[in-house]
């Protein structure tokens, strides 16, 4: 029988999940659920109550996201488990999409008679992560901030198109 173990902190204890990059949604190993969590605030540039594991551990971890270039992540932000990158350099790897506000996201997905649930299976997510969206709780990021912009930019986009079909065929 083979043990599976942490590829941070080693343990063989626990729950294991697929890590991934909290920016660009690339995997990057199988962790331990705690070591999840403190990746995830460390990511999001959260403080972390206290070190588990060494820097240099966290930064070639870190640097297993291609997109992200985890190399240039230098050992003391990792050290005080920051964000890899401030949002500026990030935005100029990969823009990151604008989103609406909650209450017009609601009003887009109501209009074009979706459901939370279909809006999860539309972009493969849980429908609770659809409603912590829309009510402003969490925000998508990396794949799913991209596939949730481009589906409410296109209800947003063709709900103007048929109001200016509308408006143009009353003018005639």
């Amino acid at each position: 029988m083979r043990t599976r173990n942490c590829e941070l902190c080693g343990t063989a204890d626990g729950r294991f999940v697929s890590d991934h990059c909290h920016y660009h949604g690339q995997i990057r190993g199988i962790i331990c659920h705690q070591c999840n969590i403190r990746m995830g605030r460390a990511d999001k540039g959260m403080p972390v109550s206290k070190p588990w594991v060494p820097a240099e551990i966290i930064a070639e971890y870190r640097s297993r996201c291609t997109r992200c270039d985890g190399n240039e992540i230098d050992a003391v932000s990792a050290a005080r488990f920051s964000a890899p990158r401030e949002p500026r350099d990030l935005a100029s790897l990969m823009p990151i999409p604008e989103l609406p506000e909650p209450s017009e996201r609601i009003r887009l997905r109501n209009l074009f008679k979706a459901t939370q649930s279909d809006l999860a299976t539309e972009i493969g997510i849980t429908r609770k992560a659809v409603y912590a969206w829309e009510h402003g709780i969490s925000n998508p990021v990396g794949l799913n901030r991209e596939a949730y912009a481009a589906l409410l930019k296109s209800w947003a986009d063709t709900e103007k198109l048929t109001r200016e079909a509308r408006e143009a065929a009353t003018n005639k």
